[in-house]
């Protein structure tokens, strides 16, 4: 059955559900019911004068619903005349779309991922055919029969008098054309080129390309931005030179979907790249949306939600071998269940790693102690209530049981890293393993009011350590053994957030808003059972164990507008109260403290749309973290910072949507950093101060070029230059320093080739290769340690089929290893040395 429905501007009732049989015969002949349907698509041509242009931006509003119901709203709201099969279309689930889009983009974002496919007349029918899943001579096949029949409605169309004839309709799209791509940077949907923000993108797809199967991959992916990983649940995020070391809490957010899981400094769940639809990052402040936790940026990674179109998932498995290593594999799944057609859906991911180490623990005669077996699993529930009223729900579980800490601490004279554990008067070794746990649970609600949409989101995210070992400021002479011993350490923290919000668009489609409030209460407990000095095995001194509890609770109110002054010029302001209740005590304070630091942070800017595929922005944002307290006596307690950027950008599609670029200048102002003071450091206790001012500029940018249908290239990069402008009284640094922990610049090349494979598969080679500079860290008496450059090459070979995947990868084939961090306490990390592997997928 073939449906043809009218835009309101044509026909006010719409007419649904026409008796028209298919179009298309499966011989291809003109029939009686492809003349019927010729001479109803005829007839719209015909009649409708009134629909706007395809590039023309349209304010659209349609809710996740059956794809039949979701397109008739969208012929409606675009005043378009439609065409589809309404009992094959009736049984997809179309997406959410709400923002401003030109037509043809709005209709892809809407049918993504249903496999349904739209085409356009020039006379704007909209036509909606199912993607074939047959053989390439059946495609072949069915394409020339609808070229057919579109050629047959473009002559009947000329005759009956309409300025202009039918274009050619093949529904294969151009695919040497670079997709756009729609984020939610700013809590709705919107081209990620009109949103005026530095913002890096990857889909799944080119993670899947670029062979990202970690989260610290993402370093070397994205310009200006770079992790350090000391564990599964303890890393620190670096962008655009603000960074989560020390300090009352995180600098940089992430987000996993609509859930802040950066309750502290360092440590955050483990986030697998499991069955992720997107990853942005958000560059800059992002204080106004999302909070005190964004003062140096956001990163967010969007999973994959629960669908209605069947059960359907993928299976994988993948084996490698680590240079100097040993062997690792991984499993995986992904399953979509729909329960109720239309209803009730649940989505899972789980997978197994059981990943070899690859540093070696000579006192003790072990190697590759730094492995690492980890257990997740991913549960998303989607229960459409309603047709305005959508239930998402998640829980999250995973658990790490490493040998040790990714550390080394002694290089030898071949250049390798090992770990070595202090000697305590003859006692064994400590043990070096850890393990960790991460569990997130949510729920989120949105109700579409008409007027708005409300959404609301309920998170609890908990996340520890097991007591465990380390050796710190070892002596790095290989015949002595000399440093510190802290056992049974341990980092417990849970955190509860609510954030409700409202968004809508008003009436005259003139502004774009959202409002909202958030609540979070984080209660981290940590601490130690001793830390002790040795020299070759006896003991100097000793500081007994300690145990501190702290808590934060916050509240915010926050708001956001886009003004659109005309359809090009848009004005852009928002702005976030936030007020942090602070408390802390333990047995290194000699009594409690508790303080309570509020902040406004404002955002503004205006950006202004070239065309349809190219904009410039400029942009004001300012960040704010929290103060803190210190348990060492005689250190001062510290201050909250703010970081203030002004940043200019560009964002184009260009030839013929071929070629995509993206390019910020930014100059960030920082106020009273806080970071550590090694000078005044008891063991085991570290003394947080604000050492002073500094000022940070540079370039980030992003291209990527699609040469044809088969081999597309790309490259990105960043340039920052910082320094302190003005130290404190206090201060290990000198005006004139660097921000520690920030690469000063980064070149990614990356590149994709597309060839006919064997055994009627589709192939392609993947390469893509990063240059990272250093960075350093400076303590007392002007002591600096900096990293070295580094180098990396990963390429991929594979081969698809309908169902099957085979792939073969190599990773870090410059086998860099020289350690990515810089470090005064002598515990470094290096990347996993030169890794080549296999994997194999399977989707049904």
């Amino acid at each position: 059955m073939l449906d043809v429905l009218w835009g309101k501007k044509i026909n006010q009732s719409s007419i649904q559900n026409a008796q028209v049989s298919s179009a298309v015969e499966e011989e291809g002949r003109l029939t009686f019911r492809n003349a019927v349907a010729v001479l109803a698509v005829i007839f719209c041509l015909y009649t409708n004068h009134t629909t706007a242009d395809t590039d023309d931006i349209i304010a659209f509003n349609i809710p996740q619903q059956r794809a039949d119901l979701a397109l008739t709203e969208f012929a409606e709201q675009a005043n378009l005349t439609l065409v589809f099969p309404f009992d094959q279309v009736k049984d997809k689930t179309a997406n959410r779309l709400v923002g401003h889009y030109p037509v043809e983009f709005a209709v892809t974002q809407l049918l993504q991922g249903t496999g349904l496919n739209p085409t356009f007349s020039n006379r704007l029918v909209l036509n909606i055919a199912i993607e074939s899943k047959g053989k390439r001579m059946n495609i072949k096949n069915m394409n020339l029969r609808k070229t057919l029949l579109a050629t047959s409605v473009g002559i009947f169309a000329a005759g009956a008098g309409a300025q202009d004839t039918v274009r050619n309709q093949e529904f294969a799209t151009d695919q040497a054309r670079i997709d756009e791509v729609v984020v939610t940077a700013q809590k709705r949907e919107q081209r990620l080129i009109d949103v005026p923000i530095s913002i890096a993108t990857l889909d799944d797809e080119k993670l899947k390309n670029m062979g990202i199967n970690g989260i610290d991959k993402l370093s070397y992916a994205i310009p200006n931005f770079s992790i350090r990983s000391n564990s599964e649940t303890e890393k620190r995020f670096v962008i655009r030179g603000v960074s989560n070391v020390r300090g009352s809490s995180a600098l940089v957010g992430v987000y996993l979907d609509e859930i802040p899981v950066s309750l502290s400094p360092q440590f955050q769940p483990n986030l697998q790249m499991l069955d992720i639809q997107r990853v942005e990052v958000l560059r800059g402040p992002q204080g106004t949306l999302y909070g005190q936790g964004s003062t140096g940026g956001t990163v967010r990674l969007l999973t994959k939600n629960p669908n209605f179109d069947g059960i359907n998932g993928e299976i994988g498995s993948s084996f490698y071998t680590t240079k100097s290593g040993d062997t690792s594999s991984e499993v995986s799944a992904i399953t979509n269940i729909p329960v109720i057609d239309d209803t009730l859906a649940f989505r899972v991911a789980a997978s197994y790693k059981d990943v070899g180490g690859w540093i070696d623990q000579p006192d003790a005669n072990n190697e590759d102690i730094n492995d690492v077996e980890t257990s997740y699993i991913r549960v998303k529930g989607l229960w459409q209530v309603s047709e305005d009223l959508t239930l998402n729900a998640m829980v999250m579980r995973a658990r790490d049981d490493a040998g040790a800490r990714g550390l080394g601490n002694i290089l030898d004279s071949q250049g390798d890293w090992f770990y070595r554990q202090v000697e305590r008067n003859g006692l064994p070794l400590l043990g070096t393993e850890i393990s960790t746990h991460s569990d997130i649970y949510n729920v989120t609600l949105n109700y579409d009011l008409g007027f708005a949409t409300l959404t609301s989101s309920t998170s609890q995210v908990e996340i520890g350590t097991d007591p465990y070992n380390s050796s710190v400021r070892v002596n790095q002479d290989p015949v002595s053994n000399a440093g510190i011993t802290v056992t049974g350490i341990f980092n417990d923290t849970e955190g509860f957030t609510q954030e409700i919000r409202l968004q809508g668009v008003t009436s005259n489609n003139k502004m774009d808003w959202v409002v909202g409030a958030f609540y979070s209460d984080i209660d981290t407990k940590k601490g130690r059972e001793d830390a002790s000095v040795y020299t070759e095995g006896v003991v100097g001194s000793s500081f007994g164990s300690s145990e501190e509890r702290e808590t934060s609770e916050s509240t915010a109110i926050f708001a956001s507008i886009d003004y659109h002054l005309t359809q090009q010029l848009t004005f852009t302001a928002g702005a976030r109260y936030f007020e942090d209740d602070r408390a802390i005590d333990g047995s290194s304070y000699a009594a409690p403290k508790s303080a309570t630091f509020d902040h406004v942070s404002p955002a503004i800017g205006v950006s202004y749309a070239l065309s349809n595929d190219a904009s410039v922005y400029v942009r004001i944002a300012e960040g704010f973290r929290s103060g803190g307290f210190n348990s060492v006596a005689g250190a001062e307690d510290y201050e909250p910072e703010t970081v203030r950027t002004y940043e200019v950008g560009a964002k184009a599609l260009m030839l013929d949507g071929r070629l995509q670029a993206e390019a910020a200048l930014f100059h960030s102002q920082y106020d009273d950093i806080q970071a550590s003071d090694p000078s005044q450091q008891v063991v085991g206790r570290v003394v947080t101060l604000n050492p002073g001012e500094a000022e940070m500029q540079g370039i980030e940018w992003s291209t990527q070029l699609s040469i044809s249908e088969q081999f597309s290239i790309g490259l990105d990069g960043h340039y920052i230059d910082t320094e302190f402008v003005k130290v404190s009284s206090v201060s290990v640094n000198e005006v004139g320093d660097p921000i520690d922990y920030t690469p000063k610049y980064s070149v990614s090349f990356n590149t994709r080739f597309d060839f006919a494979g064997p055994l009627d598969s589709a192939g392609f080679t993947a390469l893509d290769y990063n240059v990272q500079g250093g960075s350093v860290e400076i303590a007392s008496g002007n002591r600096r340690v900096e990293s070295d450059t580094l180098t990396h090459l990963n390429v991929r070979l594979g081969l698809n089929w309908e169902s099957f995947t085979a792939e073969l990868f190599g990773r870090n084939l410059t086998d860099e290893r020289d350690f990515n961090n810089p470090t005064n306490f002598n515990n470094y990390t290096q990347d996993r040395p030169r890794t080549w592997g296999v994997t194999v997928g399977y989707k049904f």
